[in-house]
C-alpha cells in the first residue's frame, strides 16, 4: 500500500503535467490518480512512462462538473485498498513542505487524525504575457500576502478510510468520529481555515499566464458552472501578488535535472524514507542514535516507524521524545498524548510533563506529576520512578516560587 498519494482532474494541460507530478514525486508523494476529462491529447499519452512503471494511473472521464464524481472514484476504488494518504489538488497547485523536504515526514504527526487541512498561498502573473511553460514553480515567483482573504481556503489530504465522501473540492465528509485538523490541530469543518504557513502551504499558481488565464476562462471550472473565471479576478490577484516567494526553488534544481531527462526514474525522493523490518529494529536504531546524540537520526527513523507500525504506544512516546529534544513542543504534546490513548506509561506522563513545563503549562505538569506521585505510593508503578517525580515536582515548586506564585495541590 502507498503511504501517500494525489488525486487531480484535468483537462488540457499537456504543458504541465510531467513537472507537477516529479515535483511532487521529489516532495514524497509515491503515486498519482489522475482522472483526464477529455483532453485533447490523452493524458495516458503524455505520461505513458509513469503508467508503464506503476507511478501513475489515468482514469477517463467525460462531461461537465465531474471533479467531485472523480474524487468519490478515486476514494472507492483506489483509496481504501491502495493509499493511506491521499491529497486531492489541482494541477495548478503544489504541495510545499516547509519543515521538511518530505510530505510524509509532515503528515506522519497527523496519523490520529481522518484529514490535514492545507491553506492557499495564492500566486500572480510574475506578468507573463505568454505561457512560459513549465515548471510552473520557477516561472512564478510573485504571491499574495497571508492576510489575503481566498487564502484562509484549504485543500484537503485525507484518510481514505476515514471519509465518507467529498463535500467540494476543498473538503470531506468524514465516518463520525473522525475529524479534519489544520497544522496546528485545530478542527476544520469546511472549506475555510484560519491562514497558517509553519509547516505547509499549497501554492496556488491561479492565474499562470494571461494566455493560460484566457485558457481557464474557456475551459470552466470542473466542479460547478455558476462559477465563471474574469480577467476582473486575474487583475486583483496579480494587484495583491506582492511579495516574492521562491521558497519550493528548494526543489527545482533536481526537477529541472528530471524533464531534461525522457526516460523516468522509477525510484526519486531528496531523501529515501527509512524502511524498518519491525518494531525491534526501529527501537534499537532509535536507542543507538540517543547514545550518539545523533537528534537528526532519531528525528527520521521515529518519523518512519510512527507511519509504519502507527498502533505502537512505544513508537509515539520515543517519537514525542525525539520532537522534545528538537524544542518541537506542539508536534511532541500531540505524539505524547497518542502514546498515553494508546497504553498508559509511566514514561509518557513524565515527559508530557517536562513538555508542559516548557511551555510554561506548571499547573498542568503538576497535575500530572501528583498523579504519578500518588499511582506510585498506591503501589499502581515501579518505586524505581518515586525519585525522579519527587525531583521534577520540587523543580517545579521552585520554579514558581521564583514567579512568587504558587500551584494548587
Amino acid at each position: 500500500m502507498h503511504y501517500l498519494s494525489l488525486c487531480c482532474i484535468a483537462q488540457d494541460e499537456t504543458p504541465y503535467l510531467r513537472a507537477w507530478v516529479e515535483y511532487h514525486r521529489l516532495a514524497g508523494v509515491e503515486h498519482f490518480y489522475i482522472y483526464d476529462n477529455e483532453s485533447k491529447v490523452p493524458i495516458s499519452d503524455t505520461l505513458k512512462g509513469y503508467i508503464d512503471h506503476g507511478i501513475v494511473d489515468v482514469i477517463p472521464v467525460k462531461g461537465k462538473n465531474q471533479q467531485l464524481p472523480a474524487y468519490d472514484h478515486c476514494l472507492n476504488e483506489f483509496g481504501k485498498k491502495q493509499s493511506r494518504w491521499i491529497g486531492f489538488i489541482d494541477m495548478d497547485e503544489f504541495l510545499l513542505p516547509l519543515k521538511t523536504d518530505d510530505l510524509r515526514v509532515l503528515i506522519s504527526d497527523y496519523e490520529e487524525y481522518g484529514g490535514l487541512a492545507v491553506n492557499w498561498s495564492i500566486f500572480g502573473s510574475n506578468s507573463h504575457e505568454e505561457s512560459p511553460g513549465a515548471p510552473q514553480i520557477k516561472h512564478y515567483t510573485m504571491r499574495t500576502r497571508s492576510d489575503y482573504a481566498v487564502n484562509h481556503h484549504i485543500k484537503s489530504i485525507i484518510k481514505p478510510t476515514k471519509v465518507v465522501q467529498a463535500k467540494n473540492p476543498h473538503c470531506f465528509m468524514y465516518v463520525p468520529g473522525n475529524i479534519c485538523v489544520n497544522e496546528k490541530y485545530e478542527s476544520v469543518h469546511y472549506a475555510y481555515s484560519p491562514f497558517s504557513n509553519e509547516k505547509i502551504l499549497v501554492n496556488h499558481y491561479f492565474n499562470r499566464s494571461s494566455e493560460d488565464y484566457e485558457e481557464k476562462i474557456n475551459r470552466g471550472r470542473a466542479d460547478r458552472d455558476d462559477y465563471v473565471y474574469s480577467m476582473w479576478r486575474f487583475d486583483k490577484v496579480n494587484r495583491f501578488s506582492t511579495a516574492k516567494d521562491k521558497r519550493s526553488w528548494k526543489y527545482l534544481e533536481l526537477l529541472e535535472e528530471l524533464l531534461d531527462s525522457e526516460d523516468v526514474k522509477p525510484q526519486i525522493s531528496l531523501k529515501s524514507l527509512v524502511k524498518l523490518k519491525n518494531e525491534d529494529d526501529y527501537f534499537d536504531r532509535f536507542n543507538v542514535f540517543l547514545e550518539n546524540g545523533n537528534v537528526k537520526g532519531i528525528i527520521e527513523v521515529s518519523s518512519a516507524a510512527v507511519q509504519q507500525f502507527p498502533s505502537d504506544p512505544g513508537v509515539w512516546l520515543t517519537r514525542g521524545i525525539a520532537l522534545s529534544q528538537q524544542s518541537t513542543f506542539t508536534e511532541a504534546e500531540h505524539a505524547l498524548r497518542r502514546s498515553l490513548r494508546l497504553a498508559e506509561s509511566f514514561q509518557a506522563f513524565y515527559e508530557l510533563s517536562t513538555v508542559l513545563i516548557a511551555t510554561d503549562r506548571l499547573i498542568e505538569a503538576k497535575r500530572i506529576l501528583t498523579h504519578l506521585q500518588a499511582r506510585i505510593s498506591m503501589g499502581f508503578m515501579d518505586k524505581q520512578f518515586l525519585k525522579l517525580t519527587d525531583k521534577a515536582i520540587d523543580a517545579l515548586n521552585k520554579h514558581m516560587a521564583n514567579r512568587k506564585s504558587t500551584l494548587p495541590l
